[in-house]
């Protein structure tokens, strides 16, 4: 276990600081896994995220015209109760703080070269807590003569370089630093050792005296008409300008390019608004640049997550080049960071750090949290144990569930249906992502045990069934470790994403007696069933159906398009439509076709893409999953079509019959089907129904839809066996 730091908003404003014992973070093949010494506090974007507080965040959605429209179509779907539930959760989050520290090496993941165990190291971008894990593109060696506490300024110290590299600082240039709080110190001290005269900037006097001794040329406050005019510095004009400052309001350009001379430079870090002068920057011809973060790199995730570097010839200073130089700089003695750090607190101090930086006067630039003490209390502590019925047996006829995963649906579905339901009992929850599992400490129903450790839950015997809903990569393997241990499944969608993993689990199912099932909730949705009801009382039956997605488009740095998580969001989410069609007909396809949209990109990224899947005797499905913004229209759109009867379902919430009859119904409350799915499964575990659908149904889903996009790559329709075997070694053979 890990100790960890997270801000939990407080409705009438701030936050409250906690130290949460979450489980130790695992590495992956381009990650290292550090034992924290020191991290650092700055005044900026953290103090700022601690100051705020959820009545804040809900008056700004409250003024934003696009979160007000999101919180009506969630009140249409959810009902009032569950979009209160969703804000709730949103608002009130435990959300982790921290992105700069420095430690010593305990795993690194095969592909990292570099460092290794051992090494006292520094890095950026990841939590207060006493082991983090860090991409190897985010972490450098600490050199000789740099000591760990120093280190831990890093990630500041590298966005402070960066800044300076935008402004492309001469050697005499003038440089004036609007902002003295640490990134400013530290721009300033970087611009000095590039053989620029700087002018510190900032209202409180503190500041300003300590940048002077640190080697600021001149200071001055804000206010001052002319600035430069009582200096010794060469110039009576700025060459240019680098605004570090949160706050100051939007004036602070307008001084800036007061002071500069025509045709300087003006850098952008701190978070003010751009609301610029037009006049005088026409007239002054002044160049304005913006300054993101640590350098290239910063956001991408090919280079923070999967390590791939940039070439060196194209781009000389990344992130990770950055951080190495400063602590050159650090080592050399042309950059000091110890005069910055007001005082060092104990990590189980935390809050009073956070509290110190706000009130103590004179304000202090930085705080540093010692996580020394942390280490020995982590390797003897385990997670939170909530008294109640966890210490007793299941009930005879009960069904005893263990939780793989902290998602969304976890939360917001599963667990409320489940202690809904009479017969379900949740024993234990099982989450190793430790924000998830900060979010559910506290948050679970009496009797529900946090852990950490797999085995806790497998080895449970009182466990008898286990849902699987954690990353889809980890779904096929965690289906073949319940199957083992003799408990029946409950997995989310996919229950397969590659045809090795789907051939594993025929292997497994096929001679297995436990009962598992893919959670195609939609199959017991009410307005689902009662089109399907339609058709029958009319002696019809549906010859087409028609499914229309629109996702609003997934942003790409979702884990569901990173490759060591997920597959994409065909394998991933629109093979729950697949199944849609293969249950309305009652029948597996014969032939498959796939048509992207868009440009070219490889399997996993594909966003859009056209599915016809042809049913025997003449019956067809077609299903286009977009990412198309659904604005006003219906995310999820229905139509099945037969000879004479026409149904359309909308979002879940309304169906229409357009033929023969017309008439149209609503739902109060969206409903796809949740509830009554988990009943099914229920009560076909107790033996006293069929499961909805079973394991076969989910790995059709899944053949389905890689069969899909091996069509849309190659470019023609595919046959599709009738058997499941070869319907997945016709996947096999398409790769």
């Amino acid at each position: 276990m890990a100790e960890q730091v997270f801000l939990q908003k407080r409705l009438l404003g701030g936050s409250t600081v906690r130290v949460i014992r979450v489980p130790q973070p695992s590495v992956d093949e381009c990650d290292v896994l550090i034992r924290v010494r020191f991290s650092l506090i700055s005044t900026g974007t953290e103090l700022a995220a601690a100051r705020r507080g959820a009545a804040e965040a809900i008056a700004a959605r409250i003024r934003d015209q696009t979160q007000r429209a999101e919180a009506l179509r969630l009140v249409r779907r959810m009902g009032i109760r569950g979009t209160l539930g969703v804000v709730r959760e949103k608002l009130l989050a435990r959300d982790p703080t921290g992105y700069s520290g420095c430690g010593t090496v305990v795993a690194v993941g095969s592909r990292v070269d570099g460092v290794a165990v051992g090494d006292l190291v520094a890095y950026a971008g990841s939590p207060h807590a006493s082991t983090v894990r860090a991409g190897k593109n985010l972490v450098v060696r600490v050199p000789p003569g740099v000591q760990p506490d120093d280190a831990a300024a890093v990630a500041v110290g590298a966005i402070a370089l960066h800044a300076v590299r935008r402004a492309e600082i001469q050697v005499g240039d003038v440089v004036a630093v609007f902002g003295l709080g640490l990134v400013g110190q530290l721009v300033a001290q970087i611009a000095r050792a590039a053989g620029a005269y700087v002018l510190g900037i900032d209202p409180l006097p503190e500041r300003r005296s300590l940048a002077q001794k640190l080697g600021a040329s001149a200071v001055s406050p804000p206010h001052a008409v002319h600035p430069l005019q009582s200096t010794n510095l060469p110039t009576k004009a700025v060459d240019k300008a680098i605004v570090c400052a949160a706050g100051g309001g939007s004036d602070i350009y307008a001084k800036a390019a007061a002071i500069l001379r025509d045709r300087g430079t003006i850098v952008a870090v701190g978070a003010v608004p751009l609301e610029l002068p037009r006049e005088l920057f026409y007239y002054k011809e002044i160049d304005l640049r913006l300054s993101r973060s640590y350098g290239p790199g910063r956001y991408d995730p090919s280079y923070e997550q999967h390590g791939i570097s940039y070439p060196r010839g194209y781009i000389r200073w990344t992130e990770r080049e950055n951080m190495a130089e400063f602590l050159r700089l650090v080592a050399t003695g042309k950059v000091q960071v110890r005069p910055l750090v007001a005082r060092t607190f104990k990590v189980s101090e935390a809050a009073a750090a956070y509290e110190f930086l706000q009130r103590a006067t004179p304000r202090p630039v930085a705080v540093l949290l010692d996580f020394m003490d942390a280490e020995a209390h982590s390797r003897h502590s385990s997670g939170p144990r909530l008294d109640g019925s966890i210490s007793q047996r299941a009930e005879t006829g009960r069904i005893c569930v263990g939780i793989v995963g902290a998602s969304h649906i976890v939360r917001r579905i599963h667990l409320p249906n489940m202690a809904r339901h009479p017969r379900v009992t949740v024993r234990k929850l099982l989450s190793t992502t430790p924000e998830a599992y900060a979010q559910l400490i506290g948050r679970l129903t009496q009797g529900v045990e946090l852990i950490s450790d797999a085995r806790e839950l497998l080895e449970d015997r009182d466990i008898n069934v286990i849902l699987v809903a954690n990353r889809d990569k980890q779904h096929a393997g965690w289906v073949l470790r319940a199957v083992e241990h003799g408990k029946h499944v409950y997995c989310e969608k996919p229950i397969a994403t590659s045809c090795e993993e789907c051939l594993r689990l025929l292997s497994a199912l096929e001679s297995s007696t436990v009962k598992c099932t893919v959670g195609f909730n939609r199959r017991c949705a009410p307005l689902a069933q009662e089109a399907v009801r339609r058709f029958q009382e009319a002696a019809d039956r549906p010859l087409l159906v028609e499914y229309v997605v629109c996702t609003g488009g997934l942003a790409r740095d979702r884990w569901i398009f990173d490759p060591r998580w997920g597959a994409g969001p065909i394998v991933g989410e629109a093979c729950h439509f697949i199944d849609f069609a293969r249950w309305v007909f009652d029948a597996n396809p014969v032939v498959v076709s796939g048509t992207r949209l868009g440009e070219p990109v490889p399997d996993h990224l594909v966003q859009d893409l056209f599915v016809q899947l042809h049913f025997p005797e003449g019956r067809s499905a077609t299903i286009r999953y977009c990412s198309e913004s659904p604005g006003d229209f219906a995310k999820e759109r229905v139509v099945l079509r037969g000879e004479r009867t026409v149904v359309e379902i909308r979002d879940f919430e309304s169906l229409r019959v357009l033929a023969p009859e017309r008439l149209e119904k609503t739902l109060r409350v969206q409903d796809k089907g949740h509830g009554a799915f988990l009943a099914a499964f229920v009560d076909a575990v107790a033996g006293s129904g069929p499961l909805v659908c079973n394991w076969e149904d989910g790995l059709w889903a899944s053949v389905l839809a890689l069969l899909a996009l091996r069509s849309a790559r190659l470019g023609y329709p595919i046959g599709v066996p009738g058997d499941l075997r070869g319907a997945i070694e016709q996947v096999h053979r398409l790769s």
